[in-house]
């Protein structure tokens, strides 16, 4: 009887800390596509704002204005989304990968990007994989931000 009642403890123990990870995940997916600048914030990884304080850097240095960089290379789709929707959520250690499928309702256009997000204290947004079919030449958020 001691070993049901354990199992069960650790089966909900893990269910419940697997509810708060996707809520934690949802809460930055939609704090940084709520954004009008991808600027580095709280929500993103310590990686992805080196790379953007790196290339930001490189611009002055070649007496360059920074550049803002817009929300809209956060998708796959040129012309940005009208509206977005978590489809799906995967967990694995301090990693996460989140199916997010836009709908661009103007050009009567919908696709499915990946975003990659790492457990730093708290998840945070680390990369995004682009559809390749909607956006063939650059294929990630790291490679958008490197050409700009």
């Amino acid at each position: 009887m001691n070993r049901k009642l354990n199992l069960l403890a650790l089966f909900s123990a893990v269910f419940l800390i697997s509810c708060k990870d996707q809520n934690e995940i949802k809460q930055t997916i939609e704090s940084v596509y709520h954004q009008p600048d991808l600027s580095p914030s709280q929500d993103l990884s310590d990686e992805l704002i080196a790379l953007m304080d790196s290339v930001q850097h490189s611009r002055k240095v070649l007496g360059k204005a920074p550049k803002k960089t817009k929300s809209s290379v956060l998708t796959g789709h040129n012309e940005g989304y009208t509206s977005y929707q978590i489809s799906q959520i995967g967990i694995s250690y301090n990693q996460a990968t989140a199916l997010i499928s836009f709908k661009d309702a103007v050009h009567n256009f919908e696709w499915i990007d990946t975003v990659k997000l790492v457990y730093q204290k708290r998840w945070r947004l680390d990369d995004v994989h682009y559809n390749k079919l909607n956006n063939p030449r650059k294929s990630t958020l790291k490679e958008r931000i490197i050409s700009c």
